[in-house]
């Protein structure tokens, strides 16, 4: 069984010889231990996954010589008795396969916690590369401290002279999935096949801290989305975090739903197989004939040509309501992809003092009320309308029957998963009818 070293009285520390006896507690100078009496603890003093690196292990196995040998780093525990390795497992395995008996190490002088802040975070910043999962452990630790062994959060510029200026990375990894896409990829050896992973990590994990709503699932959609298809790498940062807040405004369970690990499909090719496909169908069957009415108008084949100018002029005719028609059908798929969440369970409105005010207040005689505003917003016919400034939030005009019967006109702009509603008044004769024919052809293809 194994027992503690043999505690002494310290020597001095600064000490030079290198004694090939048994070391004591307090010795700064490399000592010969007994492997048999060392301990390892890697809960306590290690972030590796493995016990140690098998390359390093090989190397001192096959490779040693002693002058090239950095001692292992021990530390004396008071409380159990015993002596464990901060630092150089690898190096203590290397010898173990050489049928050594010791090892050249040196003591660490210091609080248990002291102990833990040298074995996790400064002595394997200088040792064997540690893999990104054993970097964030790291680098965790020493961020959050750990309360339980005294061990206090480091300081922004601690964490950057501790990790070399990797601290910006593993502060954005820290927030990403464990287990997840990016961190699976990022402990990879091989990561040829992810370029950019670090940078597009870094994107995803900022991303991550600013965004509260942002799920392990939308993360994994935007791993997906980066990756299934190559022209999507090519974003800027900026278009990358337009495109996420603007998803993620959608309310949907999912950022990225037309890409998975086997590529991207087209949103529209999406789309027709979800709730829009009769919309898609008769969008392709009015756009393939309204090619082949302007095929005959310009064709000189004699069985296509149009003779007479009556039938030219019907054919054009023709063509003119097809174009209205397509027009509108697109717009209505175009305002469903662009904010699908207008309409979703997680709406909230907003009310405060100005708008409620402009609204009741500002004008008593139109007798409108919150409960009826909110009421006509659940059932709408929708028009984007074009701001004054483009830097401004959208406006939307909605009409919608309210819980009093009554069909109103509103103003709207959307953000995020809140409802602004800014004006309103009841619907005139020309609202009536656009409201009017959107249910009916609603209705229509409902059948």
């Amino acid at each position: 069984m194994k027992t503690a070293l043999p505690r002494q009285k310290p020597a001095p520390c600064g000490c030079h010889d290198h004694p090939a006896t048994v070391g004591e507690p307090g010795d700064c100078a490399a000592v010969q231990v007994p492997i048999s009496l060392l301990f390892v603890d890697p809960d306590r003093f290690q972030n590796r996954i493995d016990a140690f690196s098998e390359l390093s292990a090989e190397a001192v196995a096959k490779h040693y010589d002693p002058n090239k040998f950095d001692p292992v780093v021990i530390w004396a525990d008071p409380e159990r008795g015993r002596t464990f390795v901060l630092s150089g497992h690898s190096r203590l395995e290397g010898m173990r396969r050489r049928g050594a008996t010791t090892v050249p190490a040196r003591y660490f002088a210091g609080t248990e916690a002291e102990a833990i802040q040298f074995a996790r975070v400064d002595a394997n910043r200088a040792t064997t590369a540690e893999n990104l999962v054993e970097d964030l452990a790291a680098y965790q630790l020493m961020r959050d401290g750990d309360e339980a062994r005294a061990l206090k959060p480091a300081k922004k510029t601690e964490l950057n002279r501790a990790f070399k200026g990797k601290s910006t990375k593993l502060e954005a990894w820290s927030h990403l999935q464990p287990g997840g896409l990016f961190l699976n990829a990022l402990g990879q050896d091989d990561r040829s096949q992810f370029p950019y992973l670090e940078k597009f990590a870094l994107w995803v994990g900022q991303l991550r801290a600013k965004e509260a709503d942002l799920t392990n699932t939308h993360e994994a959609d935007c791993f997906n989305f980066l990756y299934a298809d190559a022209k999507n790498q090519r974003l800027t940062r900026e278009e990358f975090d337009e495109l996420v807040t603007k998803r993620l405004a959608w309310g949907k369970p999912r950022l990225f739903p037309e890409c998975d690990r086997g590529g991207c499909t087209d949103l529209k090719d999406l789309a027709k197989r979800g709730p829009q496909a009769d919309s898609y169908r008769e969008i392709e069957a009015l756009a393939k004939y309204r090619e082949t009415i302007t095929h005959r108008l310009r064709s000189t084949d004699r069985s296509l040509r149009v003779y007479t100018e009556a039938e030219r002029e019907k054919l054009k005719e023709q063509g003119q309501l097809i174009d209205l028609e397509l027009k509108r059908l697109r717009r209505d798929l175009n305002q469903n992809e662009e904010a699908p969440g207008l309409f979703g369970p997680g709406l909230r409105f907003e009310w405060d003092r100005g708008n409620v005010g402009h609204l009741l207040s500002d004008h008593p005689e139109r007798q409108l009320s919150l409960a009826e505003l909110e009421s006509a917003y659940q059932d709408p016919f929708l028009l984007k309308t074009e701001t004054e400034q483009p830097y401004e939030p959208a406006r939307y005009i909605c009409v919608g029957r309210a819980n009093t019967r009554r069909l109103l006109v509103m103003i709207v702009i959307f953000s995020s998963a809140t409802i602004r509603i800014i004006s309103a008044r009841e619907a005139n004769a020309k609202f009536t009818t656009l409201y009017n024919e959107a249910n009916k052809q609603k209705g229509k293809r409902g059948r």
